[in-house]
């Protein structure tokens, strides 16, 4: 069940990565959940993890923890990866905490479609990432918007 928990906040840290922003303290929180040693047996198990498609983020935390917090080798699950890791450092660092002073996204007056093209420079930047969100986001984003004024408008209608 930890192997599990494991998995799941290295998703979620993933997901932040992606689609929103990632903290520091995301990061620590995961050091921390590794950290005692509890998965060396399960090391096996984490390498076929890489079917969920994280094996890239996961090297990166891996490098991310052993520089910033200083994690032995032998608790690593994976050997990390010192060039993504530094883009995702430097995310981390550059952003703030999860983006909160981040003055891009202090934006008061802004369209729907000003934020559609702002989220999806971002992704341009996380295609190596998860590329077929990157390519597949916009027409659903679009999508939504478009099924979300039809629901509006119905709404409308009806009440009237």
């Amino acid at each position: 069940m930890l192997f599990l928990n494991s998995i799941y906040i290295l998703l979620h840290i993933f997901n932040h990565y992606l689609y929103e922003e990632v903290g520091l303290r995301q990061i620590m929180d995961y050091y921390f959940f590794v950290c005692p040693g509890r998965f060396r047996t399960e090391g096996m198990r984490f390498a076929q993890s890489i079917k969920l498609g994280i094996i890239r983020i996961a090297r990166s935390v891996m490098w991310v923890m052993k520089t910033v917090f200083n994690m032995k080798d032998s608790l690593l699950l994976l050997p990390p990866d010192e060039k993504s890791g530094r883009e995702l450092l430097k995310e981390v660092m550059s952003r703030g905490n999860m983006g909160h002073e981040l003055i891009e996204n202090k934006v008061i007056e802004e369209t729907m479609l000003h934020r559609l093209c702002r989220r999806y420079k971002r992704k341009i930047r996380l295609f190596k990432y998860n590329s077929i969100d990157v390519i597949i986001s916009p027409y659903y984003r679009l999508k939504l918007l478009f099924w979300k004024r039809t629901i509006i408008m119905y709404n409308l209608k009806e009440t009237s």
